[in-house]
């Protein structure tokens, strides 16, 4: 279930740069996930990168996206 200000922050994001602070649990993972959908679907040809300051923290955000939005995992690449 999307939340009102997980609504406004997917919003927010797409219209400019954002930093989203959400308090641990309450779905900062999913807004960057429908973000991430959404640019990949208006520019099918393009990427997005996804960084972090450890591998395993964006392998565990991977995982998280790959089941939040319809991004396969194939589509995706862990350097």
């Amino acid at each position: 279930q999307f939340r009102r200000y997980q609504f406004d922050a997917v919003l927010a994001a797409l219209r400019e740069n954002v930093l989203v602070s959400f308090p641990t649990g309450l779905g900062k993972t999913l807004v960057g996930a429908v973000v991430m959908h959404n640019f990949l679907r208006w520019f099918p040809r393009s990427l997005v990168i996804f960084i972090a300051p450890t591998r395993p923290l964006v392998a565990q955000q991977l995982d998280a996206v790959v089941t939040s939005v319809p991004i396969a995992r194939g589509d995706a690449c862990l350097l």
